[in-house]
């Protein structure tokens, strides 16, 4: 097992494990941790002749975003966890390893996480962006699987554990056991949902247009899934829905956590239909093990009493939630002789 894992992902080469996430791309290489981390967003100023030139990506394109000049194109390569957009997406992830700087001169080899829900074509579209970004040899694992792996479960337990990997553009919650998947349900929920509540909230009951960006401000400075803190407020600058004017709205933590009401029990359900599915004898042992809860979405406040409150068992958010998937993956190739998720391309 030893050489084939250095084989494959030795510390010498230029091996990578990639989070391609909704709303941010990690990169992840062993000996160093996340040498990566940016917006999953890219820059393009179109040109005459059709071809489209590269301006920025990550956080430089993110700073454009909302707010560009004409001839100026912000793209998402990806939507509810997926490549939307092969060629944005490929010259992104390009970007991105062009900007890592990498002491190997051997063949660039990644382990990507994609959803654990995602069709043939989507995980044929991940190995795509890979391979157009330059990789020589691409293996794709499973989201719940790697997030399982980097909180430090047992891959090859065989009674499993549950996970909750809340990302921007969905929710998968699994039940990870003899190195799979036993049990998969996923909603189109995460906090790319959650700002779009925000902002609907606020037109509808405030009157008041701001932007996602804006409305992502709001989720982190006051967002929570229960109201049951001390009380906030912040002020946010947007437009009258009546006359388009500017205004500036005073909002409240109340007001914010009745906003994410929906999001929130649409996660709390999916655990629940999740936990239907799984034998009685392995709910029994989760009232020992718990629920492991990550990614971004994981950081809104007071999810854990919540989803304790709904389906009775306990839940710890993993340690460092935002790099586990990367982390998880690069570890999985420690496991290749009793993972069966774990897919070459």
């Amino acid at each position: 097992m030893a050489s084939l894992r250095e084989d494959i992902f030795g510390q010498a080469s230029g091996d990578f494990a990639v989070d391609l996430g909704t709303t941010t791309t990690r990169v992840y290489r062993r000996g160093a941790g996340i040498v990566l981390s940016q917006p999953s967003m890219v820059a393009f100023r179109r040109g005459d002749g059709g071809m489209a030139r590269l301006l920025d990506a990550g956080s430089g394109a993110h700073r454009m975003f909302g707010r560009t000049p004409a001839g100026i194109d912000v793209i998402r390569p990806l939507r509810e966890g997926v490549v939307v957009d092969l060629a944005a997406g490929a010259r992104m992830l390009r970007s991105f390893f062009d900007s890592i700087s990498r002491s190997a001169h051997g063949p660039l080899r990644i382990i990507m996480g994609v959803p654990a829900g995602g069709s043939v074509r989507d995980r044929d579209n991940a190995r795509a962006v890979a391979r157009m970004a330059g990789a020589d040899e691409v293996y794709l694992m499973e989201e719940p699987l790697a997030l399982a792996i980097g909180a430090g479960a047992d891959a090859a337990d065989l009674w499993g554990t549950l996970v909750v990997d809340v990302g921007g553009g969905t929710t998968e919650v699994a039940l990870v056991a003899s190195g799979g998947i036993q049990c998969l349900r996923t909603v189109p929920v995460g906090g790319d949902a959650m700002d779009a509540a925000i902002a609907g909230y606020l037109e509808r009951e405030r009157g008041g247009l701001v932007g996602e960006r804006t409305a992502e401000d709001l989720k982190i400075r006051l967002g929570a899934a229960a109201d049951d803190g001390p009380p906030e407020r912040a002020r946010v600058r947007g437009r009258g829905v009546a006359r388009g004017l500017p205004m500036e709205i005073s909002v409240s933590s109340r007001e914010v956590c009745a906003a994410l009401r929906e999001p929130v029990a649409a996660i709390a359900a999916a655990v629940r239909s999740c936990l239907d599915g799984i034998p009685s004898t392995v709910s029994l042992d989760l009232l020992d093990r718990g629920i492991l809860r990550g990614g971004g979405g994981s950081l809104l406040r007071g999810m854990d009493r919540v989803l304790e409150r709904e389906v009775l068992l306990p839940v710890t958010r993993v340690r460092d939630p935002l790099s586990c998937v990367a982390r998880g993956s690069a570890a999985g190739l420690d496991y290749l002789g009793v993972l069966r998720k774990v897919e070459r391309g």
